[in-house]
């Protein structure tokens, strides 16, 4: 038993190590995939933002609009404000359903770190295996 447990330290011994390679690169793996998933939700949450900015200063050109209206009782300054208003409320409104879009399809599930997961308990059963 003594001969037999000397010709597998040297298997165990590299099979540990390559296990412990193996899960600090999967652990790296698994970084880098919820880093992008990270990068991309905060990229969309401020396009959001800017929405909401650009949709703001809507509301606010359609109170001016209101303002030119109430004071110039039609003339066509309030008709151009309408229009800038309308405008910007609807490019502020597409940039928020955009953004928001957007961040239903990130994926935060890591796929390819299972797949790798998936690949190295694979890889562990051959190696075990006698």
């Amino acid at each position: 038993m003594n001969e037999s447990s000397g010709t597998y330290r040297p298997l165990l011994r590299s099979l540990s190590q390559d296990l412990r390679l193996l899960c600090v690169q999967t652990l790296a793996l698994a970084r880098a995939e919820v880093s992008a998933s990270v990068r991309s939700i905060v990229f969309y949450l401020a396009l959001a933002a800017v929405g909401v900015v650009v949709t703001v200063g809507g509301l606010v050109v359609v109170l001016g609009a209101l303002v030119l209206i109430a004071i110039a009782l039609g003339l066509p300054a309030w008709a151009a404000a309408s229009l800038v208003a309308i405008l910007l409320l609807g490019a502020g409104v597409a940039t928020v359903y955009f953004s928001l879009s957007s961040l239903q399809g990130i994926e935060l599930t890591a796929p390819r770190t299972r797949h790798s997961i998936r690949d190295t308990v694979g890889w562990l059963k051959t190696q075990i295996q006698p």
